[in-house]
């Protein structure tokens, strides 16, 4: 039943996904997609690796309940015919792991994915593996695309974890703070407490410096606790995954905190995006207090020497 010919019910024209990878974060991906019940979605899996088979033929039925979407598997012409791809292959490491050797294995993994690709459009390329970063300055230079055809997951994520550390520390619903995280996804996160509020007023007003850093702290660590757990976080990465796709295309734009490029650097990093009408812009008057513009220069450092340590052992 794979790769036929479909005719939806509805007389509109499906939005073409790819899904790279099929893990844990790609098959959530799948699933959400499948809950669309107005827009049609032809959606290609790419993944060669034939483990995935039992996960294929377990989602295929869920794919015929709404009776308007079609699964494709490593599909060419429909990659490159993609509106949206979601890359979220990438290996998982383990404890003891060379990090190093990993990531440079998933970069070439980047490569051997866009090295013969043509794009008949150009898509908006959105990253959940991590290094976030560094996978998104692969993309983009193998793939050749323009810089705002390439998002990150980056520090949405964390920020909504910050927004659920504060809203518990005040005793208050997670929809009564916005929280801002910038920089790297995981060990330079830089909470932009200068933009964070509760119902509108500045967290500063409601908690000390002690208990934003605890609130900070907890952000970081929690990815430990879930992989602990769980191996890896994966259920809001999609949901946040898919809820780019929707920003994407809303009528409306809405700034919000991911991994876009650094053109002065050259490297990808988190920065205050405005998402929205098909378009992605960087938010210039997004003003930091001193001590998170350093963080967030040192974040930039980082992935940058990141950067130099990956691509100069492989070459892309």
């Amino acid at each position: 039943m794979l790769n036929q010919s479909f005719q939806s019910p509805l007389n509109i024209e499906p939005i073409q996904i790819t899904i790279i990878g099929f893990g844990n974060v790609g098959r959530q991906i799948l699933a959400q997609l499948l809950e669309e019940q107005f827009r049609p979605y032809n959606i290609n899996i790419v993944d060669p690796n034939p483990e995935i088979k039992g996960s294929i033929y377990d989602l295929l039925p869920a794919g015929n309940l709404r009776k308007i979407h079609r699964i494709y598997l490593n599909h060419e012409t429909h990659f490159n015919d993609a509106d949206f791809i979601f890359y979220a292959a990438g290996s998982k490491i383990q404890k003891g792991d060379n990090k190093t050797a990993i990531l440079q294995r998933d970069v070439e993994d980047v490569q051997r994915h866009f090295e013969n690709y043509s794009p008949y459009k150009i898509p908006l390329i959105i990253v959940i593996s991590k290094p976030v970063e560094v996978l998104c300055q692969a993309i983009k230079n193998i793939s050749n695309l323009p810089w705002a055809s390439i998002i990150g997951l980056g520090t949405l994520v964390d920020s909504l974890r910050l927004e659920y550390f504060i809203a518990q520390k005040l005793q208050k619903q997670q929809n009564e703070i916005k929280a801002w995280v910038l920089g790297q996804h995981g060990e330079y996160i830089v909470p932009a407490f200068s933009h964070t509020l509760v119902n509108g007023l500045t967290v500063t007003s409601f908690l000390s410096k002690e208990e934003l850093e605890e609130c900070a702290q907890e952000t970081k660590n929690a990815v430990h606790h879930i992989e602990e757990t769980q191996g890896e976080s994966y259920f809001t990465a999609a949901k946040a995954a898919v809820f780019l796709l929707h920003a994407y295309s809303s009528l409306t734009q809405e700034i919000l905190p991911l991994t876009v490029y650094h053109p002065a650097r050259n490297i990808f990093v988190s920065l205050p995006v405005k998402i929205g009408k098909k378009q992605i812009h960087k938010v210039a008057d997004f003003e930091l207090s001193q001590l998170e513009q350093n963080q967030l220069d040192n974040a930039i450092e980082a992935i940058s020497s990141k950067n130099d340590c990956i691509f100069q052992k492989v070459e892309v």
